[in-house]
């Protein structure tokens, strides 16, 4: 038996999500922007309002949503429901059936995953 972890890269184990909604199909209680995901990995709250018109990314229940700006918040989300979300919202979603999107979401929750994020960002005001 081989007790030695095995290593892949973040996109050998996990794609983006890309599939749309309109945002007719949504309410403020399953719409998810950058505003209303909590800092330091505390989940979400009610959204004040949707976008006016248009189509958003789709999420399912079990996906990642990690917030693409000003990563330094921290904002990430294992979803508990389907609905949609803002563009600066980034689905992670488990590639095939060995990868586990709560393992996965454990993984992204270190503090190494958001460090390389910060390292990595562009941009002064809202750095992505």
């Amino acid at each position: 038996m081989n007790n030695e972890w095995e290593e892949y890269k973040l996109g050998e184990v996990a794609d983006f999500a890309t599939n749309k909604i309109d945002i007719k199909e949504l309410t403020e209680a399953n719409y998810i922007s950058t505003e209303n995901m909590l800092p330091n990995r505390g989940g979400i709250e009610t959204s004040s309002k949707l976008p006016s018109t248009g189509k958003v990314n789709a999420f399912t229940s079990g996906d990642i949503l990690f917030s693409n700006i000003r990563t330094y918040f921290k904002k990430l989300y294992y979803s508990s429901f389907d609905g949609g979300c803002s563009a600066d919202v980034l689905v992670f979603r488990g590639r095939n059936s060995k990868t586990f999107n709560k393992y996965l979401y454990y993984i992204l929750s270190n503090d190494k995953f958001f460090d390389y994020t910060v390292a990595s960002s562009k941009g002064t005001k809202m750095p992505r």
